[in-house]
Parts: C-alpha cells; sequence; structure tokens
C-alpha cells in the first residue's frame, strides 16, 4: 500500500520539481517589467504615451497568456516524458509559483495605475509612488516565503529574501513605477535562473525512459 500511495504522489512531485512555472514566471515578471519601464521614459503627457497605455496593457495580457502557452509546451515536451502525463485540477502551474504569480499581476495593476497618472496627469511624485516599491518588495518576499515554508521549498526563501534586496537597492535610485519595473526585471532573472537550475536538475534526475520492444 506505501508502494502505491508513493506512485500516485511521484506526477505531484514531478510538477513541483520540474522548475518550468519558475522559468516561465520569471521571464513573465523580465517582460512585463519592460514593457512598463517603457511608459516611464516616454515624455509626460505625450500622446505617445497615451496610447501606450493601451499597448502595454495588450502586451501585459499576451504575456500572461504566453506564460500558460510555455508552461504547457515545455511540460509535454519535458515532464510528461520523464514523469508521465498528470491531469490535475491546476496542472499548468504549481502551488508555491501560485503566491509570487498573484502578486505579480498585484504589481502589474499598481503600474498601470501610476503609468496612466503620468501620463494623464503633470504632476510631482505622489505619496504612493515614494512607497509603492518598498511594499511591492515586501508583498513578493511574502508570497515566495510562506510558500517556500508551506512546502518545504528552501530556493523560494532566498528568492523572498532577494527581493528585499531589490526593493532596498531601487528605492533611493528610482522610486515609484520605474523603480518596480527594475524590480520586477531583476526579480524575474532571479526566478528565471532558479527554475533553469531546478529545471536542470530534474532533466538530470529523470532521464528520458528507454522504449522496449
Amino acid at each position: 500500500m506505501a508502494n502505491l500511495d508513493e506512485v500516485a504522489r511521484r506526477p505531484r512531485r514531478y510538477l513541483s520539481e520540474d522548475g518550468v512555472p519558475d522559468v516561465m514566471l520569471g521571464l513573465n515578471s523580465f517582460l512585463v517589467g519592460l514593457i512598463f519601464l517603457v511608459a516611464f521614459l516616454l515624455p509626460k503627457g505625450s500622446s505617445i504615451g497615451r496610447y501606450y497605455i493601451f499597448v502595454a496593457q495588450i502586451l501585459w495580457g499576451c504575456c500572461i497568456l504566453g506564460m500558460r502557452w510555455g508552461i504547457r509546451t515545455l511540460r509535454m515536451r519535458v515532464t510528461f516524458p520523464r514523469g508521465g502525463y498528470v491531469a490535475l485540477a491546476d496542472c499548468q502551474a504549481n502551488t508555491s509559483s501560485v503566491w509570487a504569480l498573484r502578486f505579480l499581476r498585484v504589481a502589474c495593476v499598481v503600474l498601470a495605475t501610476l503609468m496612466a497618472e503620468q501620463v494623464l496627469m503633470k504632476g510631482g511624485a505622489s505619496a504612493l509612488e515614494r512607497f509603492v516599491g518598498p511594499l511591492i518588495a515586501v508583498g513578493m518576499a511574502l508570497a515566495m516565503s510562506v510558500a517556500g515554508w508551506r512546502y518545504k521549498l528552501s530556493y523560494m526563501n532566498w528568492l523572498a529574501l532577494f527581493s528585499l534586496l531589490l526593493g532596498v537597492c531601487v528605492y533611493p535610485f528610482q522610486r515609484g513605477g520605474a523603480g518596480i519595473c527594475w524590480m520586477l526585471i531583476g526579480l524575474g532573472l532571479g526566478i528565471s535562473v532558479a527554475g533553469l537550475v531546478r529545471l536542470r536538475g530534474f532533466i538530470g534526475a529523470h532521464p528520458m525512459p528507454v522504449e522496449t520492444i
């Protein structure tokens, strides 16, 4: 019975070990940071800035859809041939990455709001812009640390610490929305690297089975 239970748990363990969601989540964070950073580099009140508000949100939606497609594709080509196909309620992302994805979406909503404020209004930095960067950094760190503790994923705790360090480093130089963008870019690179390391380890630990006739 114990062996049967182990076999039943194996697909779920594969989905939490392959690192695919982390790779795609990090890439998504990196691209979203770049997309919104362009908006803050455009002149305030410019006509191109007004149009770019809508373009950025469309690109943001494309990133989310692309992440889901990328996870599905990588798992069909890398994970499932090594551990078997598994159809879970949410097989497109492991639970640890869902926490970070939720806060990434929150960060994007805040960025969209600040971008609209900058483009449509001519004014200085508001109180929100001064504190939103550190708050997003703390929120991302909290989400990843909770996931790391709950699902015993130590690398998530290191990413949480990395998020806090990014918040501290970015805040003095880039406040408001631009600071969030640089933080998302840096954090996205960190998450992608962690995911690639896990994916490489997964491939090494689970070679392709040899077909027998």
